[in-house]
């Protein structure tokens, strides 16, 4: 069965330390070059320019550079969306992803697994997958090149529409008149991995055997910003997160503030009657501060029986944490996990499968700039369930200056499902305080 991978808009949730509102500044052009709001009327598409013969990225580029735009290699090529080699460019300072594939034949096969939207690539050979963008994208096809441009510049879009025609996939919007560069700073940027601070998978409550993963990014410093988050099937039974966030080109002479902020993403993986096959045990892998992080699930489905993956004795999950003591955090300084401050502990909900599930919403807190969450985990010891959240804080409080930001996080904590006897009472300890009992059904 092919899992099919959906995302949902980002939310930012914190912002820890100063912000510096950026004032939006188009992005500059030789004197032939076309400017944003070159768009008469605003209601339609600019007209195409006809380039005879161009065939190849670099006779695309020579003639992007022929109309007066200001072209620029970018030499750290990131992973592409398609099964091509691919070139980043910066277009007006912008960047700009151009894939060159064998034949025309070859780019229109590739352009027919777009998305009308851009969000969702469908190939044969792999799984859909879903990407989520900061910006509506743009989806443009040439001979055998594939163009993708995902910023927010309508100066490069008017470039690229005037260039090689109207987006095949993407944002076909009408470019409005004088609007420029509302929301991209005055620099170049290229993409760089976010830091992945936390993956926590989450089951559905209402519609037992959904399952989503709540993923935590970085954002290191003032200049960088969320751009996209996906989720790939690389083996049989695993799958890739990866997320990426765009970042001040190199050379660019930028002041940045040095503040880190939190952005929180909800991936959803799917269920056993959508596209995950039932009591297969699925890996999740991704990558934090360069060490290899995996979680393992199970895919139950209601009155369907499946073997336990773990035994009594083990966790009933593998929640990701932060790197082990001593690994330098991104603020510069040195951390260790310390036990995170509940707010609360709700009832335990069960759901309604086979066998039944157990759920419990724990808030807890970081209580100043420097406090990050470090996910949860559950042990079971015989009829006594104990729940451990943490936090990563500073390992010397003495040195470390911390800015008096409070937050909070919402766990929705899976205490486990086989494990439990129907009829018996079990003792919830969370941080080893006591929390009420629950009956197994």
């Amino acid at each position: 069965m092919i899992p099919r991978f959906l995302m949902r808009r980002s939310i930012a949730v914190l912002a820890i330390g100063a912000a510096f509102s950026i004032a939006a500044i188009a992005c500059g052009s030789d004197d032939g070059a076309p400017a944003a709001g070159d768009n008469p009327g605003g209601s339609e598409v600019p007209t195409q320019v006809p380039a005879p013969n161009l065939s190849g990225v670099d006779a695309l580029i020579a003639a992007l550079r022929a109309s007066g735009a200001v072209v620029a290699d970018v030499t750290d090529e990131q992973s592409g969306t398609f099964n091509a080699p691919v070139r980043q460019v910066l277009l007006n300072g912008e960047t700009v992803e151009f894939y060159e594939f064998t034949d025309p034949s070859a780019a229109d096969a590739a352009s027919e697994t777009v998305s009308s939207d851009g969000m969702m690539i469908t190939r044969d050979d792999t799984p859909p997958i879903a990407i989520d963008f900061l910006h509506p994208p743009h989806y443009y096809i040439h001979e055998n090149v594939i163009v993708v441009y995902t910023g927010g510049d309508s100066g490069v879009v008017s470039v690229l529409r005037e260039m090689i025609g109207e987006e095949f996939a993407g944002d076909r919007s009408p470019i409005d008149p004088g609007s420029g560069n509302g929301s991209e700073p005055g620099y170049a940027t290229v993409l760089e991995p976010a830091p992945i601070e936390s993956v926590v998978l989450q089951e559905d409550q209402d519609e037992p055997g959904l399952y989503s993963l709540i993923v935590r990014t970085g954002l290191p410093n003032g200049c960088a910003s969320f751009h996209n988050i996906s989720v790939a099937q690389t083996g049989e039974l695993e799958l890739t997160l990866t997320a990426l966030n765009r970042v001040p080109a190199p050379g660019e002479l930028i002041a940045c503030t040095d503040d880190y902020r939190i952005v929180d993403h909800t991936v959803v993986l799917g269920s056993a009657s959508d596209n995950l096959d039932v009591c297969e045990v699925y890996t999740v892998r991704w990558e934090r501060y360069t060490e290899a992080n995996s979680l393992d699930f199970q895919v139950l489905a209601p009155n369907v029986r499946c073997a336990p993956p773990t035994s009594d004795d083990d966790p009933v999950v593998q929640p990701p944490v932060d790197p082990p003591s001593g690994l330098p955090d991104p603020g510069g300084f040195e951390t260790v996990l310390a036990p995170a401050p509940i707010v609360s502990v709700g009832d335990v909900v069960i759901a309604e499968s086979f066998p039944p599930q157990y759920f419990v919403e724990i808030v807890s807190a970081q209580p100043s700039g420097c406090d990050k969450d470090a996910g949860w985990s559950v042990e079971i010891d015989g009829n006594d369930v104990h729940v451990t959240v943490q936090n990563t804080q500073p390992a010397n409080l003495a040195v470390v200056l911390c800015l008096a930001i409070y937050g909070e996080t919402v766990h929705n904590v899976r205490l486990g499902s086989g494990e439990f006897e129907s009829g018996q009472d079990y003792n919830l300890f969370v941080n080893s305080e006591p929390n009420g009992t629950f009956t197994a059904q």
